[in-house]
């Protein structure tokens, strides 16, 4: 009787320590806050996410990207399929969380090696007039890199392709929980969200 009573306890400490890791840590935003509270949903019309920042990874496990194909300022056929390229480093890749149940609801996490354990996504717009902002709402492609990279290198086939015109090509890196990846210094390279770019011209 005294063993599975010991049993029964540890396995309630075990129980009580793993649900209080409550992954909605309240810091105190969201009690003045106007905005909906985070429920894991994508809220189109903004939220207050209480989800705390997380591991962040040391300077020599910085994410960076560069976009391998198509060349910057290449051409490619009209309505042809082609296939994009991009290779990015201080990222273990493959860790992905469900984006229409638990969107911003973990915090980012490192792996054994130090890098932050997340994915990338490449995006295409069209340059309707290079002296204007973009619509960040309006694209024309965009697919989530969710697999595990090979040699840090993804690939994705646009199989339509696009009509002619100017685009611009983007990557975006993010941790498990999609929220962009965190770097340890505000001084280094690159944009603020890992964006990286290439201008795309057909005819």
């Amino acid at each position: 009787m005294y063993y599975i009573k010991n049993i029964s306890i540890i396995l309630f400490t075990f129980v009580l320590v793993a649900f209080s890791v409550n992954q909605d840590i309240d810091n105190g935003v969201c009690k003045i806050s106007k905005l909906e509270r985070a429920n894991g949903t994508q809220n189109s019309n903004g939220e207050c996410v209480e989800v705390f920042i997380g591991e962040i990874p040391n300077i020599n496990n910085m994410v960076s990207t560069v976009i391998l194909n198509p060349k910057n300022n290449g051409e490619i056929k009209e309505n042809q399929p082609f296939n994009i390229s991009v290779k990015t480093i201080g990222l273990s890749t493959g860790f992905f969380d469900d984006p229409k149940t638990q969107y911003y609801k973990f915090p980012q996490t490192l792996d054994n090696q130090g890098l932050i354990q997340g994915h990338s996504h490449v995006v295409i717009q069209k340059i309707e007039n290079e002296n204007e902002l973009i619509n960040p709402k309006v694209f024309v492609f965009f697919k989530g890199l969710n697999d595990k990279a090979k040699n840090g290198e993804f690939k994705v086939l646009v199989q339509k392709g696009l009509k002619a015109g100017k685009y611009r090509l983007c990557t975006m890196a993010s941790s498990f929980g999609h929220q962009p990846v965190l770097m340890p210094i505000a001084q280094r390279g690159n944009k603020v969200f890992k964006l990286n770019y290439c201008m795309l011209n057909l005819n």
